[in-house]
């Protein structure tokens, strides 16, 4: 099992923590949603055209929607802003190249030449 944390967690033999804060991408923690998706991905990416923005409530949904003022912060709903700038939904995983890794490395998938 691969576990996405900010903290430090005691494990069994068969799971493996990675970081879920990513600073250089502005992502405070994992969303469940990020998971599977490449950086590299046109809508959810890195410089994805989609912003998904967090909380049910209309201040923070709103103040997300709207914010000019530069890059937005990323985290898992719910997540408190660390200055004050929106959190927008976290939609990419910038460890996804180590999950597809893991990946084949579990299910040992080999792909035969055509």
């Amino acid at each position: 099992m691969l576990i996405y944390s900010n903290d430090q967690l005691d494990t069994l033999d068969n799971e493996l923590v990675r970081p879920g804060r990513y600073p250089d991408y502005r992502i405070i923690n994992q969303s469940h949603m990020s998971m599977g998706i490449s950086p590299t991905n046109d809508l959810y990416g890195k410089k994805g055209k989609i912003l998904v923005c967090n909380g049910n409530e209309w201040p923070v949904f709103s103040a997300c929607l709207y914010y000019r003022g530069g890059r937005h912060w990323y985290g898992s709903q719910g997540t408190e802003s660390p200055d004050g700038v929106p959190v927008a939904r976290t939609t990419f995983n910038p460890d996804f190249s180590g999950l597809m890794e893991l990946y084949d490395e579990v299910f040992h998938i080999e792909i035969a030449p055509k």
